[in-house]
């Protein structure tokens, strides 16, 4: 059996709904307590039957531009701490690469696949808004077999944190440019 360590920043794949007019396509998130994603991920495993074991642990349940310095080290002391085989980290798309860059740093030998992933809409939006639940099943199941890193899964891309950026124009995650 595999086993899977989800730590929750909270940020938009677990807040609560945003307007369903994209023209209010808001600044900042609002919280939301339901564990959006790791109730998702477990979804994914009965649905599939899948021999994975997932954890979760709470890290924080902000605004990804609200993470600050003590969140950052709690998550490095719980990756380091932790025996998993893969961890997902959920958390909101602005300053996901820049969490994950800091992590790079702190956590200088990963012992597994670390991958962070979330939402451009809350999984409050449903099936046919959010883009969290192909978010999550990437970041669960693919790239099976990678390499202990640190890796971004989002908008159907799952590659190594650096080669990843988000586009803010698009709202959306592409490669970089190889420049």
């Amino acid at each position: 059996m595999k086993s899977v360590l989800v730590l929750s920043l909270g940020g938009t794949i677990d807040s609560a709904p945003y307007p369903e007019d994209e023209n209010l396509y808001p600044v900042n998130s609002s919280p939301n307590e339901d564990n959006g994603g790791f109730q998702v991920l477990n979804a994914i495993v009965n649905k599939r039957d899948l021999p994975i074991a997932l954890k979760q642990i709470r890290i924080s349940n902000k605004d990804s531009k609200d993470i600050n310095e003590q969140d950052i080290a709690k998550l490095a002391k719980n990756i380091s701490n932790e025996k998993a085989d893969r961890i997902i980290v959920t958390m909101g798309t602005d300053r996901m690469c820049e969490t994950a860059r800091a992590i790079a740093e702190k956590v200088k030998t990963p012992a597994c696949p670390i991958v962070f992933t979330g939402a451009i809409w809350p999984l409050a939006n449903g099936l046919e808004k959010s883009d969290g639940y192909q978010n999550l099943e990437n970041a669960l199941l693919g790239r099976l077999g990678s390499k202990a890193g640190i890796y971004i899964a989002m908008n159907g891309l799952f590659d190594s944190a650096d080669k990843i950026r988000k586009d803010f124009s698009l709202r959306k995650f592409i490669k970089k440019d190889k420049n």
